[in-house]
C-alpha cells in the first residue's frame, strides 16, 4: 500500500500540501482549514492548518501541481522548492508527537470553514489521505 504521508512514531513535521479544486489550487483566503485526522480506535484530532506551504517539486507531484503553477504564473522545475499561498490552495498541516505517537494507519481529510460557518471538504480523489506511523525500533536516551 502506499501512503500519501509517512512519519516515524514519535516524530514532529510540518507537511505542506495543495488542494486542489478541480484541479487547480483552491482559494482559502477567506478559509480556516483544518485536518481531520483519527485511527481505527477512534482517537481523533482536528488540526488546525497553517497558511501557505512549501513543497519540495519530485516528478511524482509535478504534473499535479502544474496546472495550479501556469494559473498564478509560477516558475516551478523537479527538485525545486515552491512556496504555496492560501489563496493558491497552499497550507502546512503542523503534526506533532502527539499524533504520531503510536504506530498505525491514520486517515484524513480536509475542512475548509468559511465565516459564515459553511464547509467545503477536500479528500483525496474521493478517499481518505493515508498517514502512516512507522514503529520506532530503538528507545529514545
Amino acid at each position: 500500500m502506499s501512503y500519501d504521508i509517512s512519519l516515524g512514531q514519535g516524530d514532529s513535521d510540518d507537511i505542506g500540501i495543495v488542494l486542489l479544486d478541480q484541479g487547480i489550487g483552491a482559494n482559502l483566503s477567506n478559509y480556516d482549514v483544518f485536518f481531520l485526522l483519527s485511527d481505527k480506535l477512534g482517537a481523533s484530532w482536528k488540526i488546525q492548518c497553517n497558511a501557505g506551504a512549501s513543497i519540495h517539486i519530485t516528478s511524482y507531484n509535478y504534473s499535479l501541481l502544474k496546472p495550479t503553477a501556469d494559473k498564478f504564473e509560477i516558475d516551478m522545475s523537479i527538485g525545486e522548492v515552491v512556496n504555496f499561498t492560501k489563496a493558491q490552495g497552499g497550507v502546512t498541516i503542523p503534526l506533532t508527537s502527539t499524533h504520531t505517537s503510536e504506530d498505525g494507519t491514520l486517515f484524513g481529510e480536509f475542512i475548509a470553514v468559511a465565516p459564515g460557518g459553511q464547509q467545503v471538504t477536500f479528500s483525496n480523489d474521493d478517499n481518505y489521505y493515508t498517514v502512516r506511523i512507522k514503529k520506532k525500533l530503538y528507545a529514545s536516551g
